[in-house]
Parts: structure tokens; sequence; C-alpha cells
């Protein structure tokens, strides 16, 4: 089967790999699409993801049920999307409703680390981290289902509702789909900021945006205030950008709650604004199992549809579609490999 390996630093190549097999615990899926996220970009660069030698990266992905044993509760041809998280279930952490803090969340996911990724034509996945797609779920949207689960997440942990004024700072994928999870758990105004002209022209005709500033506008902070004076219920940082996260941060009320979902450098610490506004900091990691299928129903449902910001592209495309993320030629919210290209 056709494969993509990292072969080094800056280097992936598409090459041929043995296909996997089918076993009690795992199927194999026919991958269709796979998406590109920000912590492969990670892995491609080695910037604290060192892999091993061979390994398949990927854990954004959908397709179809390639090879499977009796008793999986899947058949031939089931339309499935796959998560990238194995939690063991039974630790402190999968017993209180946060097994994304599981130790083994990771053991046995897909491209993360694990077991190989989708970022080839076959995969090979555990069955119970496996869901079947409603029919009106179309295989590309699938693929975008996870990184959907990672706003979403972010999103639960803020406690957003429908009186909810959020601020989203960084308008790539991650950003752009917490506003669509906020907007399907009904928040009243969702404001987003960003620099890249591209982005903001995407994030401005977005139907779960209510309004997008210019980061690079030196009276951001003035505007973004002067639209909700008391105060963001929440704000979500999106960006790694420091001047964002510091943004987001400060231009909430009191008692607000601040989640972190991008590297980089972070928030200007104040203390006393911390302590006197009594702030609520949240680093937001993965996505429970519960989160995974409540993004599928809402996506079944109507409520999400991201349908329109994946951009299909071949295997073959991949090194210059990672060089071109690294250094912004490639504007587009989210690259998607199409396995048929």
């Amino acid at each position: 089967m056709k494969a993509l390996e990292i072969k080094g630093l800056r280097q992936i190549e598409l090459v041929e790999k043995e296909k996997p097999v089918a076993d009690e615990r795992f199927s194999v899926i026919k991958v269709t699409h796979a998406g590109i996220c920000g912590s492969d970009l990670h892995m491609f660069f080695q910037t604290g993801f060192i892999l091993r030698p061979g390994y398949i990266i990927g854990h954004e992905f959908a397709g179809v049920i390639e090879e499977t044993l009796p008793g999986s509760g899947f058949e031939v041809g089931d339309r499935v999307v796959a998560m990238d998280v194995t939690p063991c279930g039974n630790c402190e952490y999968c017993n209180s409703g946060r097994s994304e803090l599981c130790a083994m969340g990771f053991a046995e996911a897909p491209g993360v680390g694990g077991v190989d990724g989708g970022y080839a034509e076959y995969c090979k996945v555990r069955n119970d981290f496996i869901r079947k797609l409603p029919e009106n779920i179309s295989l590309k949207q699938a693929a975008m289902i996870e990184p959907v689960c990672i706003s979403m997440h972010a999103v639960n942990m803020c406690g957003v509702n429908e009186n909810s004024n959020v601020l989203i700072t960084g308008g790539g994928a991650i950003g752009l789909f917490a506003a669509a999870a906020a907007k399907a758990k009904g928040a009243k105004y969702i404001a987003l900021t960003e620099a890249n002209p591209g982005r903001i022209k995407i994030a401005e005709e977005a139907d779960f945006v209510d309004e997008v500033f210019n980061a690079a506008d030196p009276e951001i902070e003035e505007k973004i205030k002067a639209k909700v004076p008391e105060g963001y219920d929440i704000s979500v940082e999106c960006s790694g950008h420091p001047a964002a996260a510091t943004l987001a941060l400060y231009s909430l009320k009191r008692g607000g709650q601040h989640a972190i979902l991008a590297y980089g450098p972070g928030f200007k610490y104040d203390a006393m604004a911390i302590i006197n506004n009594e702030l609520h900091i949240h680093g937001s990691v993965m996505f429970t199992v519960p989160e995974f299928e409540d993004v599928i129903k809402l996506m079944s449902e109507g409520k999400i549809n991201v349908e329109k910001y994946g951009e299909l592209i071949a295997m073959e495309e991949a090194q210059a579609t990672f060089e071109g993320l690294s250094d912004g030629s490639k504007p587009a919210v989210k690259y998607i490999y199409d396995m048929s290209k």
C-alpha cells in the first residue's frame, strides 16, 4: 500500500508499505480522507515529537471498513471515522469522566505514537475507538471530526451556553472550529481575531462567527472591549501568539473562563489581575469519547458543518504542503489527503 513516512527533519516521503491485517481487537480501515493537523507539523519539524523510524503519522481520518473479524460490531463496507485516543477505561481519570488525561491515552492510538496512522491507504484501528458514520456526513467532513472535537472540548470546559459572549484568538482550523462548536452550543456572540488576510476573509464569511477583528490593528484591544464592555464570559486561545493570548485573557469579565489550545509562549502573566478578577485558566488537551460522539451527532443534525473548510490534496503533495504550511503560503483552513487522487 502507499503510505507517507516521516524520514527525518522536514522530510516526508511516499513509500510502499505492507498492508495491515485485522485481528480480534483491530479492524482495518480503507482510508479515503486524512487531514493534516498542527501536531503533524510538529512531527514534521521534530519539535518535541521524535518518531521511530518508518512511522506513519496521520490521526484525523475516515474511510470504510476493509477487513474485520466476527464480533467486532462492523461489517466490510461500513463508513467509519477513527479516534486517535485509546484510554484504558479503568484509571482515576477515566472513571471520573476525564479520559483525555489517561496515561494510556495514546498507547494504541493511530498516528500519534501508538500504531501507524492514517497517512496511508489502509490503517488498523482498535474496534472500540471506531464509530460508524450517519449517511448525511461525508467522508471528507468526517476527516475533520477529530479537530472539531479538540475545539469542542475547550468550549465544554469553559461552559459555553446561550448567554455566553465568546472571544477566540486565532483563525486557523482549531480557532474556526472552536467558533463552530461555540455556536452549536448556543453562544450569544462570537468574536474572532486573526492576522492572516486569507483567514480573515474565511472567518468573515463563516455563519458561526459574528465579528472578525484584524489582529494587526493597533486599536484591536479597544475595539474588542467596546463590543462587550463588561468583558467576555469566555476566551479561547488558538493562535500560539503571546500578544493574542494576553488579549484573550485580559478581555474577560470578572470570573471569566480562559482555555488555551495552542502551543506557544502564552500570555503575559499578571498575578494581580488574575487573582483580583478570579480568572479561570484551563489547559485543554484532546477530547473525551462522549464529546467525539456528540460532534458526530451535531454534524448529523446540521448544527456543525465544516465541509467547505477542507481543501483536498494528493498524497504526492505532502512535502510541498508541509513546507507551505510552515512558510504561510498554504492558506487553507484544513488540507485533507484524498486517497482517490
